[in-house]
């Protein structure tokens, strides 16, 4: 008798148990869009140079003369970019050393890289036809994005939430109803931004000027700079699993 009274009592203190277990759903919202960058970073190299470079059919070794100093060739750059549109505070060092100019040797060059940050995209191609002659490593477009990442982020995952909010909404529909968020867990937020190897092309530069470097748009085939720009988006993608009290 002791025994059966025992059980009952234990399967009535379950059955309270499990009733304060609250009703709930767990549900992915998930959320994309495309963002037009508002901001551009360039990459520029200028370097050090023999003048006999300039001169065609000279071998490494007959190199004697250098060119100007760096900080020379920095300046006429400047003053180059500047005129062409771009803030003076646009353009900062990211990088320097020196290197051969060649696999054969010779004395040491200096150079240094930069990187320069544009709000404005319509400077992109007038820069990068400013900038001509020796001593320009490289200069290119070299990322598209935006001044707001973090917030696109945020903004992502809110929507992401909302989203799944209305999943749930949309599932219990005519059997209950939905409460406040118990669990919300966050899942990868992919930032996918702009591809930019082929939107500018540098075209080698003659003989004449080997370290002399020119700039052209993409092949007639494919869209121009601009197209490409204006059709070549950031993609956010986020995710959520949030469970959600019945009511």
């Amino acid at each position: 008798m002791m025994k059966r009274l025992l059980i009952s009592v234990f399967c009535l203190a379950l059955v309270s148990c499990m009733g304060k277990i609250p009703r709930q759903i767990t549900v992915e919202g998930t959320h994309e869009e495309e963002i037009t960058p508002d901001k551009v970073i360039l990459g520029l190299e200028l370097s050090e140079y023999w003048r006999e470079e300039l001169i065609p059919g000279l071998a490494w070794n007959d190199y004697r003369n250098r060119g100007p100093s760096l900080d020379d060739i920095e300046k006429d750059a400047r003053k180059m970019l500047s005129d062409a549109g771009m803030p003076p505070e646009a353009m900062t060092i990211v990088d320097s050393g020196t290197k051969y100019r060649n696999s054969s040797g010779r004395d040491l060059l200096f150079y240094r890289r930069y990187n320069i940050s544009l709000s404005n995209l319509s400077l992109i191609q007038p820069l990068l036809s400013s900038l001509k002659g020796p001593g320009v490593g490289y200069f290119h477009l070299e990322q598209l994005t935006h001044t707001d990442i973090e917030g696109l982020k945020n903004k992502a995952t809110k929507q992401a939430l909302d989203n799944a909010y209305a999943k749930a909404k949309a599932i219990v529909t005519g059997h209950a109803e939905i409460g406040p968020v118990l669990n919300v867990q966050e899942g990868n937020i992919q930032l996918n931004l702009p591809v930019v190897s082929t939107l500018l092309r540098s075209a080698p530069a003659p003989a004449a000027a080997p370290m002399a470097l020119t700039y052209q748009a993409a092949p007639v085939n494919e869209p121009s700079t601009d197209e490409q720009i204006a059709y070549n988006k950031i993609k956010i993608f986020s995710s959520v699993q949030a469970t959600f009290k019945l009511k």
